[in-house]
C-alpha cells in the first residue's frame, strides 16, 4: 500500500514526492526508518493482532522525521551493499 494506510493524505503525498525523486532503493530506507521510528511499540506488541494494528493503521507519525531518518540511513549505508 506504499504507506497509504498509515499516513494521512498530505503526509503520504509528501513521502511520495521524496520516493519519486530518489532511486528505487530509497523505499527500503523509508521502510527501515518506519520500523525504527516505532521500534519500541513494535517490541512491546503482545501478539500478532496488535502487531498488525501497529503496521496497518494510522499512528501519530511525524513524516518529516521519517523522511529525515530515511535520508540519514541512506547516507550512512555503504554504497556497495
Amino acid at each position: 500500500t506504499f504507506f497509504s494506510e498509515v499516513l494521512l493524505k498530505a503526509e503520504w503525498l509528501k513521502l511520495m514526492d521524496h520516493l519519486m525523486a530518489n532511486t528505487p532503493n530509497f523505499l527500503l530506507f523509508v521502510a527501515a526508518a518506519y520500523l525504527s521510528y516505532f521500534r519500541d511499540l513494535l517490541a512491546a506488541a503482545r501478539g500478532e493482532e496488535e502487531l498488525h494494528m501497529l503496521l496497518t493503521k494510522a499512528t501519530a507519525l511525524n513524516v518529516n522525521k521519517l523522511i529525515k531518518a530515511a535520508y540519514t540511513m541512506r547516507q550512512r549505508t555503504p554504497q556497495d551493499l
